[in-house]
C-alpha cells in the first residue's frame, strides 16, 4: 500500500493509516481464487486454503478490534495537518487515468448527480 502512495505528498502517518487498514483480506481470496483456477492439482493447495483463509480471519480481528482506536489516531493526525497538507483537500470526483472507460463514466455520472444536485 505504501509504494502505491508513492509521489503523493501524504503524511507519513497517513501512508501508515491507509497501509494498516488496506484491502489485505480482500487481496488474499482474489489471490487464492486466481491460484486455484491458474494452478488446479497444485501440491499443497489445501495448505494454500487454510493459510489464506486464516490470514483473512486474523486481519478481520486484528482490524475490528484497533478500528475504533486507529480511527481516533488518525482523525486526531488530520486535525493538526496545516490547511494546506494534501489530506485536507476536498475531493470532488475521483481521479482518472485516461483510457479507464469504467472510471470515467464512473465520473460523468457523478458530474451528472452534482450539476442535478445543483439546479
Amino acid at each position: 500500500m505504501g509504494i502505491s502512495l508513492i509521489g503523493t505528498k501524504l503524511h507519513r502517518e497517513t501512508v501508515i493509516f491507509l497501509g494498516w487498514s488496506g484491502p489485505r483480506g480482500l487481496a488474499s481470496v482474489v489471490l487464492l481464487f486466481i491460484a486455484v483456477e491458474e494452478a488446479k492439482g497444485i501440491p499443497g493447495l489445501e495448505t494454500i486454503n487454510l493459510a489464506v483463509i486464516t490470514i483473512v480471519l486474523i486481519s478481520i480481528f486484528a482490524h475490528g478490534i484497533s478500528a475504533g482506536s486507529a480511527g481516533n489516531w488518525y482523525s486526531r493526525i488530520v486535525a493538526a495537518l496545516p490547511d494546506d497538507a494534501p489530506e485536507q483537500r476536498e475531493v470532488k470526483e475521483l481521479p482518472v487515468r485516461k483510457g479507464f472507460a469504467v472510471a470515467e463514466s464512473m465520473n460523468m455520472n457523478s458530474r451528472e448527480n452534482a450539476a442535478k444536485r445543483n439546479s
